[in-house]
């Protein structure tokens, strides 16, 4: 597996952070579809691998993203999810571990979060094309965006803390405190046992 390290995986959310916002937080909507690792190398080859570091799987609609692809610049690592839908589908990026220079690629996973995803829509913008989106988010509002997303048929939240560098983990599935998801079924499971 060429990705070396492993993306961090995000932990559970309490419950109770729509009510009590964390400072420093933003709340990002989370799609349902496969978290995607996309590489174009300096030289430009493209690989796409999901959170597992396996390459995204045929059945997977990895052709389709790679056809999308086609308009990633050279020297870009992006991460986000990708959500088929037929033939077609959107990839929906939500962070960028490395950019491109003129000289090939530079990591900037030690950025924090809210420079890599100003950089990451920057290099949306530029790509210009209409299934590939910047995730959406807010920074404050999060009780209100929160039901709007699950009126859409998201499948849930990711909160991350904006001041947030991207570690990578040398083992699958590693947990990060600095990334939290809270998926909607879970809030109707919560009902179902208090009722």
């Amino acid at each position: 597996m060429a990705v070396y390290l492993y993306p961090p995986a995000p932990s559970h959310a309490p419950a109770d952070w729509l009510e009590k916002p964390p400072v420093g937080w933003q709340m990002e909507a989370k799609k349902a579809g496969d978290r995607v690792v996309a590489i174009r190398t300096p030289e430009g080859h493209l690989s796409i691998y999901n959170r597992s570091g396996s390459f995204l799987a045929i059945s997977r609609g990895s052709q389709h993203l790679k056809v999308l692809l086609d308009v990633l610049p050279r020297g870009t690592h992006l991460e986000g999810e990708w959500v088929r839908q037929g033939d077609q589908g959107c990839f929906w990026i939500f962070d960028c571990v490395r950019r491109p220079t003129p000289g090939g690629w530079e990591w900037i996973g030690f950025f924090p979060l809210a420079t890599r995803q100003q950089i990451a829509f920057e290099l949306v913008a530029q790509m210009n094309h209409p299934n590939i989106q910047p995730i959406p988010l807010v920074t404050e509002n999060f009780a209100t965006q929160y039901q709007e997303w699950r009126d859409l048929g998201d499948e849930g939240v990711v909160w991350k803390r904006q001041l947030s560098k991207y570690l990578g983990h040398p083992s699958k599935n590693q947990d990060t405190p600095d990334w939290r998801k809270r998926r909607f079924e879970w809030d109707q499971r919560l009902q179902i046992l208090n009722s």
